[in-house]
């Protein structure tokens, strides 16, 4: 994986990517959700956030796929929505 936060709009979240594959998301606490640009290939992806403060397994959040089609919301974490979460995007 690759560093790419230039595939989020936001500046307070940090990418990691193996493009087209495999993404991870950090979001920074209180940055609630962020729009990621996979390009438009149509791949469906999964959306799983886990919690870095307390391990354990991945949650499901607001939002639970999506597809590359140009911008798309990964959606919220499922709780604790001003603390850092990180989100695994990956193909389906």
């Amino acid at each position: 994986m690759t560093p790419s936060d230039e595939l989020t709009i936001d500046d307070s979240s940090f990418c990691l990517a193996e493009v087209d594959n495999v993404y991870t998301i950090f979001l920074h606490p209180n940055s609630k959700t962020t729009t990621m640009d996979l390009g438009n290939s149509k791949k469906k992806y999964s959306v799983q956030w886990y919690n870095p403060r307390f391990g354990g397994a991945l949650k499901s959040g607001t939002v639970s796929s999506i597809e590359a089609d140009g911008l798309n919301s990964i959606g919220s974490p499922p709780a604790d929505l001003n603390k850092d979460w990180v989100a695994l995007i990956k193909t389906q």
